[in-house]
């Protein structure tokens, strides 16, 4: 995601045997090694309406995968794409293409002739302040009659009983209630859910080999393992910590680019779940994204190098693609100088609307968070009351990488 981007659409990736027995345990053939290089450059994004092969990022029907085996890879080097489709693996060397920002909803005015979208409206001059939930009961007819347009168009057959009204509205608002592009992109993302059997990515994804070790290792709340109490924010909604500058900078040395691409998309489709749990038990006929709270407490320099901002792009993308108007708020804290240096690459990969939601802390953010979160949602390390805290990361020295 550029500064002025469309959102791209992710690549297909390819879990492991999630349709068939785990892959016999292949014998670890390298030991750790610092990374003394930078990995070789981006591919170069082609342009969205042109599709072309590859062999590091098979499609489900590609002859050389149809057993969806372990020996697949999602290439370091490939970037997805608007569309569904292959990257070639031949075009290395350039960087992505820039694309076109999404522009963010219209918000109503005292014109008679605006014609005012839903909005996550956010108190003046208070940039922590949380957007307020959408109310299903604060839709105008103009927007229910978008819905139902919606509805019976192009992806009335990929439509679920779980497409609420409210969900539909988080794919409208992010292609600023165009039906046209909403649809699109609410299609293409329904079917790479059903190529990659995503509803069942809890179960595949214990086939993949550092399963068990990025459970203990990916600093996340969201994770079972963590045991994490419910958090929420003061009017009652997901918080979610993390602090990924624990985990060692060449953590791509042991464990490769496409295993970390799938177990970021399990942890959000955890995210997904605990929210949609939340909203049909305690919050019904609202929506409110979640309030993600990235401790950087441990960011240096070595965590800069290419490969880190390619796994961050590459994040990023399947986000904005398939888990659209998710956030709420994001906070980083802890956040130290030479983070000014990152995030000036870094947002050049994040969505614009994602961006105006992006709060950056330093070690002076308990008032901020307190303002949104009750104490006992703030563990006792950042000043609350929580008795918790994520836990994960450290050194890999010695860790042999999972072939």
């Amino acid at each position: 995601m550029n500064d002025s981007p469309e959102e791209l659409q992710p690549t297909k990736i390819s879990p492991y045997s999630h349709k068939q027995s785990t892959p016999k345990e292949a014998s670890p053939t390298s030991s750790y090694k610092p990374r003394n290089s930078t990995p070789e450059s981006l591919l170069k994004t082609k342009s969205a309406h042109k599709t072309t092969s590859t062999e590091s990022l098979p499609a489900m029907t590609n002859k050389a995968n149809k057993t969806r085996s372990g020996s697949s890879k999602l290439d370091p080097s490939d970037l997805p794409s608007t569309k569904p489709r292959s990257v070639s693996s031949t075009n290395k060397g350039d960087s992505p293409e820039r694309h076109k920002p999404r522009l963010s909803t219209p918000v109503k005015s005292d014109s008679p002739t605006d014609k005012r979208m839903i909005a996550l409206k956010v108190k003046p001059k208070d940039e922590s302040a949380l957007p307020e939930p959408w109310l299903l009961t604060e839709l105008t007819e103009e927007q229910k009659e978008k819905i139902n347009l919606f509805r019976n168009g192009p992806a009335a057959e990929f439509i679920t009983p779980e497409d609420d009204d409210l969900q539909i509205v988080r794919w409208l608002t992010a292609r600023k209630w165009d039906i046209t592009e909403s649809s699109k992109m609410f299609i293409e993302s329904k079917k790479w859910r059903k190529t990659e059997n995503m509803d069942a990515i809890s179960e595949w994804i214990q086939n993949i080999k550092p399963y068990k070790f990025l459970t203990e290792y990916f600093p996340c709340s969201i994770i079972p393992e963590k045991q994490c109490p419910p958090i929420r924010t003061r009017d009652g909604y997901l918080v979610v910590y993390e602090s990924v500058t624990e985990m060692h900078a060449d953590i791509l040395d042991i464990v490769n680019l496409d295993d970390m691409v799938k177990f970021h998309l399990y942890c959000q489709e955890l995210v997904s779940k605990s929210l949609r749990r939340l909203l049909a038990e305690e919050k019904s006929g609202t929506y409110a994204g979640i309030v993600f709270v990235q401790d950087l407490i441990s960011l240096t320099i070595s965590h800069l190098c290419r490969s880190n901002y390619q796994m961050f792009q590459v994040f990023t993308t399947f986000d904005s693609a398939n888990y659209p108007e998710s956030i709420r708020r994001i906070f980083f804290i802890n956040a130290p100088p030479v983070f000014t240096m990152a995030w000036k690459v870094a947002k050049n990969f994040v969505d614009p609307n994602t961006l105006k939601k992006t709060v950056i802390l330093g070690n002076d953010f308990q008032k901020e968070l307190l303002a949104v979160l009750p104490p006992e949602s703030i563990p006792k390390v950042y000043g609350g009351t929580l008795d918790w805290k994520v836990t994960g990361g450290g050194p890999i020295k010695g860790l042999k990488k999972f072939t």
